[in-house]
Order: structure tokens, then sequence, then C-alpha cells
């Protein structure tokens, strides 16, 4: 992704402009995110995120995490959950078999089956298939060494990938099934519009930008995780940074659930953080264990 700063769109008419220039259509009516959030930054009359205090940025600089309360609107929260339901329910069979290739890939002992991780995962035709497969590397779905949970990657590229396959596309059979896997695509008609622009957003870059103590930003990706109540396992501890190509350590997450987290004592559990781990070096190449 490029440098956010001076590359995304601020309104919804600007966006346009850019798309009647581009020679696309324009299919776009309505940008939920940009309308909530433009009334909500009318009323702090700034564009800048400006509840991220002083405060908070130094609790962020000294612990590596910190808390951004009501930094998103309830009403944004929520359509970004009507359109990520969809979405992951429309892809779970995706999900599984990304199941399959991590665990080929990180814990299976045969060269052959790591080296084709990928290949041997994309094969796997339904749900049943994967869960066999991760049943006998010893992931057995709801039980207690199962699934943390099903995870999808950069939902924020549906919107433009659906774009671009009606553009080439326009006369294909929308029934048509993936010559590979024989899985029917039930993407093709499924719009993010939220989740793209949030992704894409100033609100965000900016946020990034203040707590980062860096002039640019660049998206690297999103990442919907999936736990399945009653059925998927413990997150273990792990460091992000471990399982990203760069080599800096400005590197931030925003965590945003898309429902109320329930309490310790109703089974459920936000995010829980090592204070102060962001500055050890040797903590990405570090895989301890749980205690």
């Amino acid at each position: 992704a490029t440098a956010l700063k001076n590359t995304i769109p601020n309104s919804l008419d600007e966006k346009k402009q850019q798309q009647q220039s581009n020679g696309k259509k324009n299919d776009i009516t309505v940008d939920p995110f940009a309308t909530i959030l433009q009334q909500s930054q009318q009323q702090q009359q700034s564009t800048t995120p400006s509840i991220i205090s002083l405060q908070t940025q130094l609790n962020y600089a000294q612990n590596g995490h910190t808390v951004l309360r009501s930094f998103l609107p309830p009403t944004l929260i929520r359509q970004l959950r009507s359109e990520l339901v969809l979405y992951a329910s429309s892809r779970e069979l995706s999900a599984w078999r990304q199941k399959v290739e991590v665990q080929l890939s990180d814990s299976c002992s045969d060269e052959y089956y790591r080296t084709h991780a990928r290949e041997i995962a994309e094969g796997l035709e339904s749900v049943e298939d994967c869960a066999d497969v991760l049943e006998g590397l010893g992931v057995v779905d709801g039980g207690g060494g199962g699934l943390p949970f099903l995870q999808h990657f950069n939902a924020w590229r549906a919107h433009h990938l659906n774009d671009d396959a009606d553009a080439d596309d326009a006369d294909a059979d929308a029934d048509d099934t993936n010559a590979t896997t024989g899985a029917t695509d039930t993407t093709a008609n499924i719009l993010l519009p939220t989740v793209t622009t949030l992704c894409l957003s100033p609100h965000l870059a900016t946020a990034a930008s203040l707590l980062l103590r860096t002039p640019t930003v660049r998206l690297y990706q999103d990442s919907l995780f999936h736990k399945r109540a009653s059925k998927d396992g413990w997150t273990p501890w792990h460091s992000d940074a471990r399982m990203a190509p760069f080599d800096t350590s400005k590197m931030i997450t925003f965590w945003i659930p898309l429902q109320k987290v329930p309490c310790v004592e109703e089974g459920g559990t936000g995010l829980v953080f090592a204070n102060g781990s962001h500055c050890d070096f040797a903590l990405p190449y570090w895989n301890g264990g749980g205690e």
C-alpha cells in the first residue's frame, strides 16, 4: 500500500472525482463511514483525533499499548459488523484452508508437506476435508488443543477486486465454480464499503502517526478474527512483530472488537499485554511457552 498521507480522499466528492478521472464507473452512492465520521468531526471542530491525549501517547510509548475510548462511533461498529459477518460466512472454506496451510508449514515434520503446504490446502474442497487434515496433525476442532480462531486477511480489498471482476468478467456465469477446487465463489457480489473506507481513512492514519511519532504510515494488512464461542481455544502469547516482514519496530495494530466483549466471569476476555515488551529487541525471535 502507498503512504496514506496526501493520498486518501477526505470526502465523498473527492472520491467521486478520482474515480471519474481514472475512467472508472461511479457506483458509490453512500459512504457510511465518511458520513458518520464527518458528523463526529464537525462536532469536534477538528479532523485530528483529538481524543488521543498527550497522556495516552505517553502511555503508549512507555507500555507499548493503550486504549482509545469512543474512538469510533457505535453506528460505524455496527455497520462494520454487518458487512464482515456476511463476508466471513461466505469465505469459511478459505479460512479453514489457511489454518491447514499454517499447520502444515509450521508443525509437519515431513519436508514435502511443508514445501507444498499452500498447494495442498488449496486442493481441499470442503470444511470437513480441512478438519480431517487438521485432526491428523493433532488439531481437533472444538477440542482443548483446537483452533484459536478462524482468520481472514485484507477484506478492505474486496470492493476493489469486485470492481475489477465486474469490468473483466461481465459475461461470466454467476454460478461458475472454481476450476481447481470445485468450491463455489460466493464473494463476487459482497461489497465492503465501510471496511475499505475505514482501513484507508485519515482517521486511523492520523492516530497511527501520532502514536508512532512518524510523519507517514503505510497500511500492511487488515485481519478479521472469528473466534467461535464455546468452540475455539485460547490464543497463546505472541508478538505480532515475529510474523511481519519488517525491518522497523514502528508497527501498530488497531484491535477493533465488533461486539461487546464479555467479562472473564462470563467466559470472555479482551487483549492482555506484557507492559514494555515492545522494547525487547529479541522478542521477535522468541517463541516461549504459556507460563
